[in-house]
């Protein structure tokens, strides 16, 4: 798994993806942690079929924005890739630092963050 650091606005988050080389179709592994922070936020499974997006969620949290921000990081992801996708988020992450953040997260997966 490969890991790294990002930093949106004024806080850092470690951003972590595994993705398979050999067969693209085995899951991909996101969890995006603030630094510093101890707890498990929100942690979804994704699964997509021709027009729909199936989730379920592995670890909820009573925090709405995070579990939305969470679930919509999940549908973007299991879209592009067309494979299903484990999807953590945890710590203090605001709407305004999820647009760019999310965007740091399809980078690392689209340059090859292979297991």
């Amino acid at each position: 798994m490969k890991t790294d650091t990002v930093s949106v606005g004024e806080h850092d988050y470690t951003v972590a993806v595994q993705r398979s080389s050999d067969n693209k179709k085995a899951p991909i592994l996101v969890y995006v942690n603030q630094v510093g922070n101890e707890s498990l936020g929100c942690y979804i499974y994704s699964i997509a079929s021709v027009r729909e997006c199936y989730q379920s969620v592995l670890q909820g949290l009573e925090n709405g924005d995070l579990h939305d921000f969470t679930a919509n990081l999940g549908r973007v992801l299991v879209k592009r890739y067309h494979c299903p996708l484990y999807v953590s988020l945890s710590g203090g992450i605001s709407m305004y630092d999820y647009g760019e953040l999310s965007r740091a997260v399809v980078e690392k997966v689209d340059n090859g963050c292979y297991a």
